[in-house]
């Protein structure tokens, strides 16, 4: 057990505000990595030139992102707790994961989720994936930024599997709808998955399981 200046420091070192602060700035330096390494290297996507992102459509693009983001949250939420193979990882997530974020109010969680989706999306789908793209082909390109969103998002094996994956998910929503669209996807993921992860309530996946 810990000591009451132990628990203190833990919660003083995963404050809300700490938090909130480390990861809008962590989000707002991959949109600077990004736009730096298209400036001067010409690594990004040519097919969508930063001067095409609000053209015609653009909120179209917001919407059909947005709505994508459900049947996802529908798989990862409903589905998949009832999958026995996946129990360790939700225990993981709600006993674990959630702690970081436990006190953010909503708004807070949505500020954090629409930076990750800016910024993460601009870096690895504009910049990384398209870049890729232009030179190695589509497939290469959706390989290779998968794997590496799914490394920086490594926490164990299966959170791994699980964010290459999605990142897949996001290049395809990318690649046929647009920037804005995979944008919308991953914040609304994001938004609705941690205000269901902020209320504690972890499934009860033996009972559940297939």
């Amino acid at each position: 057990m810990h000591s009451p200046e132990e628990t203190d420091k833990d919660a003083i070192e995963f404050s809300p505000k700490k938090i909130f602060g480390w990861t809008i700035g962590i989000e707002a330096s991959l949109v600077l990595m990004a736009f730096g390494v298209a400036w001067m290297f010409g690594f990004y996507d040519p097919q969508q030139p930063i001067s095409s992102w609000f053209g015609s459509g653009w909120i179209g693009q917001l919407a059909i992102g947005a709505m994508l983001s459900l049947p996802i949250l529908y798989l990862v939420l409903v589905v998949m707790p009832r999958w026995k193979s996946l129990a360790d990882f939700y225990k993981f997530v709600y006993a674990e994961l959630a702690l970081i974020f436990r006190g953010m109010n909503v708004w807070q969680v949505a500020a954090l989720s629409l930076a990750a989706g800016v910024g993460e999306e601009i870096l690895f789908r504009w910049c990384l994936q398209g870049g890729l793209a232009a030179r190695f082909g589509l497939g290469v390109a959706l390989a290779a930024a998968s794997l590496i969103f799914g490394a920086v998002h490594f926490l164990n094996k299966t959170y791994f599997v699980l964010a290459t994956a999605m990142s897949l998910i996001l290049g395809l929503i990318y690649w046929r709808f647009g920037l804005l669209a995979a944008i919308a996807c991953h914040a609304m993921y994001d938004f609705l998955a941690l205000q269901h992860l902020l209320k504690g309530t972890a499934p009860n996946i033996e009972r559940e399981s297939l």
